[in-house]
């Protein structure tokens, strides 16, 4: 039997795990600020809710919950209070997270331009003289900078959302067997 060939992504990882494990911290940052985010993000109607919720009891709809006090000053403001921190702190999460996933893109970045740097002069002067050096050149910055921006914007978030999502439904799956 012959053995199947890894897709890309698995050959992807298997280069960039070794630099990834020096950069754990800012991982596990960036994904908390992520996950931060996400939060606040659920958060948000919440206050508005609770102000139109108050301004049709005022208006004498009939809803529960509600005490006859219907819509007060200090509960708009209380509201408006509310959702300015809500949207502020959603805001600091997603700078937080943009800034160390931007952070672990570019240390893994330049640990793999210095593997690649120091592969491409320990071969053969026989590589270098046929080889054009525009080429080699070209494919030392434009790849490990392609593979950066992939890391950053998509490869370092989809980790970040995947892993709860997959603990989450290993433990349903789990808690559904016994």
């Amino acid at each position: 039997m012959s053995r199947r060939e890894p897709g890309p992504l698995r050959r992807t990882l298997r280069i960039v795990r070794p630099e990834l494990r020096g950069q754990r911290t800012l991982t596990a940052g960036g994904m908390l600020a992520l996950l931060g985010e996400v939060c606040f993000r659920i958060l948000e109607p919440w206050p508005i809710k609770w102000v139109i919720d108050a301004v049709s009891a005022s208006l004498g709809a009939d809803v529960p919950g509600i005490g006859g006090g219907g819509a007060s000053m200090p509960l708009l403001l209380g509201c408006a209070a509310a959702l300015l921190g809500i949207v502020g702190m959603r805001a600091l999460a997603a700078y937080l997270s943009t800034v160390q996933f931007a952070i672990v893109g570019s240390e893994v970045a330049t640990a793999l331009r210095a593997r690649v740097f120091d592969h491409v002069q320990s071969l053969s002067m026989r590589y270098h003289a046929t080889a054009p050096a525009g080429d080699t050149v070209q494919r030392l910055v434009g790849d490990v900078g392609r593979l950066q921006e992939v890391a950053v914007t998509a490869g370092l978030p989809w980790s970040a959302t995947s892993s709860p999502c997959s603990c989450c439904s290993w433990c349903c799956c789990c808690s559904t067997r016994s």
